[in-house]
């Protein structure tokens, strides 16, 4: 497929906005016609502009877009609980959609899309897990093929933030589990998803622990240093990270147990003084550790303790997530121009999706969510 490509975008936040100024400068076959959003200069107008892009037209409601423009490819980036409608519409209108993380944001609205994704196919659906691009996690992977661990025995993950970004979580739209799904699904549904990846199979029992003991506002007299307002939200913000009216966690511990025997355990933090995002294996035969913001990939015999990889990753500074927003679209544009494999699927998104889902269940309920019931409705959804 060697033809121009038009592309319509719903929810122009800066996150859309990012992904599609690179996606355009890759590959010049795709063709930006217009975009839907309720305010009239949304942020992700003067990021594309920066670079030269235009936005095209703009509509108030996704339907008259979808009708006047009738793109080939629907991008969505609307606030999280607005996925599904979104997509639904893009997929009913016969384009194809790239949609941001996470898909949807409760248990019924995955069975939903993958009742979608079985009448239009589920080829239709593209997902923005950026991570699983990243040269880090893709030599993880190629130690892992090479055999350095073995069998699987356990993992353990981080995801630590720094304040500047924990705040910002806590005064923008994401701060309300009812718009953003909840922070473990927001925000780490990409960790859940590369781990998901590194011990390929589903999880079969979770429990979790977690609330919020940092931005309360007990603790207000911190937001007198300026750190705490140096990212700011746009849409729907707070002025206050301490006293505001969010209600998600700001630190969650998560322990997982999976279909291979193997478990994990993953801790969070959105308020630490040196920030972390590592993934660490270990096997029958040796280990792998990767540390994200340190760039760096090592792995470990076993037996003899010896260090079989040590690897370090340079990228530019404007190629976000580690370096992996070219590569993702680069094989975003391989995928939609040659049929080419994607090393991630909405089917892999749904999956960490509702492993996230059903992680804050048992945080608030206080178990062990047993999964085998969920992994049932999930597959009748998608298979019947």
């Amino acid at each position: 497929m060697t033809q121009n490509m038009t592309v319509a975008i719903c929810g122009l936040g800066e996150r859309v906005a990012h992904v599609a100024r690179t996606l355009f400068h890759h590959d010049r076959r795709l063709q930006l016609v217009g975009y839907c959003d309720p305010r009239d200069m949304p942020n992700g107008v003067a990021i594309m502009h920066e670079v030269g892009i235009k936005a095209g037209n703009r509509y108030s409601e996704l339907n008259e877009l979808l009708a006047s423009e009738k793109p080939d490819l629907l991008m969505v980036g609307s606030p999280n609980n607005l996925h599904l409608e979104h997509i639904r519409e893009g997929l009913e209108a016969g384009a194809r959609v790239l949609s941001e993380k996470p898909l949807v944001t409760t248990a019924e609205d995955t069975f939903t899309l993958l009742q979608l994704l079985k009448k239009h196919g589920r080829d239709r659906l593209m997902v923005g897990l950026v991570l699983r691009y990243s040269p880090l996690f893709r030599g993880f992977r190629s130690l892992q093929h090479e055999g350095v661990l073995g069998t699987i025995v356990s993992m353990e993950g981080s995801e630590h933030l720094a304040p500047p970004h924990g705040a910002f979580l806590m005064r923008d739209w994401r701060r309300h589990e009812s718009t953003s799904g909840g922070y473990m699904l927001e925000k780490c549904c990409h960790d859940l998803d590369l781990y998901q990846g590194v011990m390929g199979c589903r999880p079969t029992r979770v429990a979790s622990f977690g609330g919020r003991r940092v931005f309360v506002p007990e603790n207000s007299d911190l937001e007198a240093s300026p750190i705490y307002g140096s990212w700011h939200g746009k849409w729907d913000r707070s002025l206050s990270a301490f006293t505001g009216d969010g209600d998600i966690v700001d630190h969650q511990t998560a322990i997982i147990e999976y279909a291979n025997g193997a478990s994990l355990t993953f801790h969070t933090n959105t308020h630490a003084a040196n920030k972390t995002r590592r993934i660490c294996a270990l096997g029958t035969r040796g280990m792998i550790e990767g540390d994200f913001e340190r760039n760096s990939l090592r792995a470990f015999d076993a037996q003899s303790k010896a260090m079989l990889a040590d690897h370090s990753y340079e990228y530019d500074a404007t190629n976000g997530h580690y370096g992996a927003e070219e590569l993702m679209v680069a094989d975003l544009c391989a995928h939609l121009f040659e049929a080419a494999p994607l090393p991630v699927t909405a089917l892999d998104a749904l999956e960490a999706g509702l492993t996230a889902i059903k992680l804050d269940e048992a945080r608030k309920q206080g178990i062990v969510v047993d999964l085998a019931e969920s992994w049932a409705r999930f597959d009748t959804a998608l298979n019947g």
